[in-house]
């Protein structure tokens, strides 16, 4: 495995065009490398906010970004739903944490399934772009010993939905809480997922992504749990289309709720 200087490259899809693009809120550091592993490459950001010097213990967060901000410029994943979610961690009180927003390379997908479908199961193994996120992500956790392993948190939008319940899915005991946004999961391993608070949202208008994606993985979860407690919530908006990462982002009750897990609690 290695790193190198991120590549300068600007290519993004064409989806991004109905995206309103935004800046970050400042951040005390910020890394932009390219990871490398068995050939294969990806552009990611670290983000890292140090809001208060008397806090030894860092959160975690990964974030993965939607089809139309691909490419290897390590520039275009930021502009979407990332700036607001930033602003709205800040703004509930999170003072010291680390973003990791990995990027997925032109014409790849975190997970190769087509999005237009009802239903998926889960591959063997990841698809590669997904696979080198976890190799990073474990590198960097692995790295820095402040980062507290009882505060992981991962969200993601419409593909990086879909990436962040393979993601759980994958690794159910390593987050305190997810936030998948119009995407979807390997409904046949709700079982997995009935430990870990998850607030899953999709818009019911959504023509880009099914909205029985998210339903079927809230019931997949529901009907596992038995006796213990439901930890999924589901969040569906009326009326709405695809594009609700923002409103979902800039709600202070979600994000209070998110920051406020811890793992095994």
């Amino acid at each position: 495995m290695s790193c190198s200087t991120a590549a300068t490259e600007n290519k993004t899809s064409p989806i991004s065009t109905k995206i309103k693009s935004q800046a970050l809120p400042l951040q005390d550091t910020i890394k932009q490398e390219v990871y490398s592993k068995d050939g294969k490459k990806i552009a990611y950001t670290q983000l890292s906010f140090n809001g208060d010097t008397t806090e030894k213990n860092t959160a975690f967060i990964l974030f993965l970004h939607g089809a139309g901000e691909r490419g290897i410029d390590n520039e275009a994943h930021l502009k979407v739903g990332l700036p607001n979610l930033v602003q709205s961690l800040k703004k509930a009180g999170l003072k010291n944490f680390v973003v990791l927003a990995p990027q997925c390379p032109l014409n790849e997908r975190w997970i190769d399934v087509d999005w237009t479908t009802t239903s998926h199961e889960m591959k063997k193994n990841p698809h590669w772009p997904l696979d080198l996120v976890f190799s990073l992500m474990d590198s960097i956790t692995h790295a820095d010993p402040t980062l507290d392993p009882n505060r992981f948190y991962i969200t993601g939008l419409s593909m990086g939905g879909y990436g962040t319940w393979e993601v759980i899915q994958r690794r159910p005991t390593m987050f305190a809480a997810a936030i998948p946004i119009c995407g979807g999961g390997d409904k046949t391993l709700g079982s997995s997922l009935i430990s870990i608070p998850i607030w899953m949202f999709h818009g019911s208008k959504d023509k880009a992504v099914p909205v029985v994606r998210t339903v079927d993985m809230y019931n997949a979860i529901k009907k596992e749990i038995g006796s213990n407690p439901l930890k999924a919530k589901m969040t569906i908006y009326e009326n709405k289309g695809h594009l609700i990462w923002n409103e979902t982002y800039d709600n202070q009750e979600v994000i209070k709720w998110f920051i406020s897990q811890r793992k095994n609690s």
